[in-house]
């Protein structure tokens, strides 16, 4: 008797810690579908903000080439999308996935490296409101005569940005190549 119910209690704890030890293996495969989903989404909006960037930083490289052949007044027309375009890059994914804790079970590099490119992302969009303040209150001060009549230094401020833009894609390239890489 003494028997049959130490091994009928045996088999309960074996049931119980059976279940527990499933329960948490359907846990672990939920996080690691979440982590995945998360960096997919994450290396999406990347590369989503590469071609904003590329965009921006063509409209830049092309504008501060030809103000830096002027002798004279800029003609105000040559800025279709304004003195400087800087990219509107978003970086909802990479929050939505570090305040969830979505990235919780993804390697510790693949969120260094990500945490990285956002950090240059911050830094690129800071810049950006920085010039674009400086412009405006040019532009307030002097009017649109005051930004056009000195193309030399209109030219150097969009170069800091094209320079900044290019930076910010190589940093894209090198990371959405190693991640094409491992995928392959």
């Amino acid at each position: 008797m003494i028997k049959a119910a130490s091994f009928e209690a045996a088999f309960v704890v074996f049931g119980v810690l059976l279940a527990l030890a499933a329960n948490e293996w359907r846990n672990k495969i939920a996080e690691d579908k979440a982590s995945a989903r998360a960096l997919q989404s994450t290396y999406r909006e990347l590369s989503d903000n590469q071609k904003l960037v590329e965009a921006s930083y063509q409209y830049h490289q092309g504008t501060s080439r030809v103000l830096y052949t002027l002798n004279g007044k800029a003609d105000v027309k040559m800025f279709s999308k304004g003195f400087v375009f800087p990219a509107r890059v978003t970086s909802n994914a990479w929050l939505t996935a570090s305040e969830t804790g979505a990235l919780k079970n993804a390697s510790y590099e693949k969120v260094l490296t990500l945490a990285n490119v956002y950090s240059a992302q911050k830094s690129y969009e800071s810049q950006s409101s920085t010039i674009g303040g400086l412009i405006y209150e040019k532009l307030f001060q002097g009017g649109t005569d005051s930004i056009i009549n000195s193309p030399s230094q209109l030219a150097t401020i969009i170069a800091t940005m094209s320079y900044r833009e290019r930076e910010l894609l190589a940093l894209y390239e090198k990371v959405l190549e190693a991640i094409y890489q491992q995928r392959t």
